[in-house]
């Protein structure tokens, strides 16, 4: 949910601060950019060139961004790492065995994953009906 949010918080920054109106798929990854290519798209997709003025610190912005979404992630897999060594447990699996599974994850869920688009859902409210 943190990665989430940093994630829809720093987009919804750029759109403001940047007046994007288009996010190509680079951006919408802005993450795995270095400022520089995000720059690039920036000004291949919807013609924004950063001023010079505020290249620095939006520069900074993005480093600090990425740093903590990079550090987001690292908790991520840290904690996948220690559930799934239980679960191993639990299932008195051997080494052979959770290299077959880590293997299928590898090859068939991370594709999946990554290719999930990031979509800004709004919650919606109940439309409940109350008999009188």
């Amino acid at each position: 949910e943190a990665r989430y949010k940093l994630e829809n918080d720093t987009r919804l920054t750029f759109e403001e601060d940047l007046n994007i109106k288009k996010f190509t798929q680079k951006l919408e990854k802005w993450w795995a950019l270095e400022f520089k290519e995000f720059s690039d798209e920036l000004l291949k997709s919807n013609k924004i060139e950063i001023d010079n003025k505020k290249r620095t610190q939006f520069r900074d912005f993005f480093n600090e961004m990425k740093s903590e979404r990079e550090n987001l992630d690292l908790q991520i897999r840290t904690l996948e790492k220690e559930l799934n060594a239980l679960v191993y447990g639990l299932f008195d699996l051997n080494a052979e065995e959770i290299g077959l599974i880590e293997k299928s994850n590898e090859k068939l869920v991370k594709p999946v994953l990554e290719s999930i688009p990031i979509v800004d859902i709004e919650p919606r409210k109940p439309k409940v009906k109350v008999k009188k």
